[in-house]
């Protein structure tokens, strides 16, 4: 009996002793698994840190328009800074190719438009002819400076007509083109500024009249869907897929004499009034050019 007791008295104490070993094991075990969590956890927020530093660098030379540096060893950081680097250098190429065609181009315009109409004055010409040519180079000249200047919005409701009319009348006695308008019955009002709707028209009327093998220049007027549109159509080849594609490009342009700056600018100046302009080509040959603005 007595050893029975004994046995019993051991194996308390033994169980006590590896319930605290084990307590203590437990513990031991949850202090290395809380300090692994809280080294894992400052491992990332040293990480996220280092990456936020790095794209804070990266975003500065990009507002400074410097190129980046290589991301360090930090692998997709360095292949967006590859990346910028390779497309900037390519941007850096294309800016230099189009600041040269765009001196090319303003060079040309001013020789054949400027230069050459003040070339003519040493042709024996009389005082009124001498006049004329002046004026006609000083003109084109006052077209290059006109590309600079800001578009007047809209400024009301304005009958659509008289303002085709005014326009046609004033491009045909300075180009000598026909322009011949085919009106809606009844009015058509459009929310437009009547002098910067008039400078848009005039220039599509001269790329019309530039690419159109042959006049008169057509101009429909019509309303559709609460939209009031104006369809210019030339009787040339049409736009080709790379000058439909380009036709807004500044300083693009399939003539060797021009400038490029019309069509681009005849949008800004419809675009300034709330319009839109679009490019295709007629069914039976031609370009197309339509101008669209909300109705009034």
């Amino acid at each position: 009996m007595v050893n029975e007791i004994i046995i019993a008295v051991a194996a308390l104490l033994a169980g006590a002793f590896a319930g605290r070993l084990s307590g203590k094991r437990s513990a031991l075990a949850r202090g290395r698994e809380e300090g692994r969590t809280a080294g894992h956890a400052d491992g990332l927020l040293e990480e996220r840190n280092r990456r936020e530093a790095t794209l804070r660098e990266l975003a500065g030379c990009l507002s400074r328009g410097e190129l980046p540096a290589d991301g360090g060893d930090d692998s997709a950081l360095a292949a967006i800074a590859d990346a910028l680097r390779d497309r900037w250098t390519l941007r850096d190429e294309e800016r230099r190719a189009a600041f040269k065609e765009a001196v090319a181009r303003v060079s040309g315009y001013l020789d054949s438009q400027v230069k050459g109409e003040l070339a003519k004055a040493n042709a024996g010409s009389g005082v009124k002819e001498l006049r004329e040519v002046i004026r006609k180079a000083l003109g084109n000249l006052a077209d290059v400076r006109s590309f600079l200047e800001e578009p007047k919005p809209a400024s009301g409701s304005h009958e659509l007509v008289p303002i085709l009319q005014a326009v046609a009348r004033e491009f045909g006695a300075d180009q000598g083109v026909r322009v011949m308008i085919y009106r809606p019955q009844g009015t058509l009002r459009v929310a437009v500024n009547p002098d910067t709707l008039k400078d848009a028209l005039y220039l599509i009327f001269h790329n019309a009249a530039r690419f159109g093998r042959t006049p008169p220049i057509k101009v429909v007027a019509t309303s559709e869907g609460g939209r009031s549109k104006i369809t210019v159509t030339d009787r040339g080849e049409g736009f080709s897929a790379e000058a439909k594609r380009r036709a807004f490009d500044p300083f693009y342009s399939t003539a060797p004499d021009g400038l490029g700056l019309g069509l681009p600018h005849a949008r800004g100046l419809v675009e300034a009034m709330g319009g839109t302009v679009e490019l295709g080509n007629a069914p039976e040959g031609g370009g197309v050019v339509t101008l669209s603005f909300d109705g009034s």
